[in-house]
């Protein structure tokens, strides 16, 4: 099937104008044309590997697999399926097909006037003791690592929980560590760290 998926796949590119009418036939392909294609045409098809079969009124190409003559139809054997279906259907079984992502805001955390800035670490450890210790995967028998995340005037745009680990060890790569920094839009980040007793 994967030569019959590089055809169509050149036919995309090189013929757009027909590609929309090709059939998979087993592993042939066919083209049934309405009109007699142009000579430009016709000479691309040739290149492609495709040869015009009186009996049965079309183009085809055998994509390397040959098979005897028949007077069957080979559409009574096989299913029939559009050029456009068939490629919908290998992309979903043979490749992985990129995603969108967005951020999403887990919860309002709203403070006072005085907390809407963070300039000093008492500010810092302020929100710290308000929001991120109150959250419910908070265990504060463990280590734990937050980023504040800040506009450039320094107020705080919200935070996240990066890392929570063990009694005593913690690990976290530095992609992690910016990750919601960078997709938020942060201008700078103000890492915080609880030290467990």
């Amino acid at each position: 099937m994967s030569a019959t998926m590089a055809l169509l796949d050149r036919m995309k590119v090189e013929l757009p104008e027909i590609w929309s009418q090709a059939q998979v036939v087993g592993s042939w392909v066919w083209l049934e044309l309405n009109v007699p294609p142009l000579d430009t045409i016709k000479a691309k098809l040739h290149e492609l590997g495709f040869h015009w079969n009186q009996a049965r009124n079309c183009w085809q190409n055998p994509c390397g697999k040959s098979r005897p003559r028949s007077d069957r139809d080979p559409r009574d054997m096989y299913a029939v399926i559009p050029a456009a279906a068939a490629s919908m259907n290998e992309a979903k079984a043979g490749t992985i097909n990129p995603k969108e992502f967005k951020v999403v805001s887990l919860r309002e955390c709203p403070v006072p006037e005085s907390m809407q800035t963070c300039e000093t670490p008492e500010n810092a450890a302020d929100y710290w003791r308000m929001h991120i210790a109150t959250n419910r995967y908070f265990n504060p028998e463990c280590e734990c690592l937050a980023a504040l995340l800040l506009n450039t005037r320094r107020r705080v745009k919200g935070h996240q929980v990066i890392s929570i680990g063990t009694l005593d060890t913690i690990l976290v790569h530095p992609r992690d560590v910016f990750r919601g920094a960078v997709v938020a839009a942060a201008a700078s980040i103000v890492l915080m760290h609880n030290l467990c007793a």
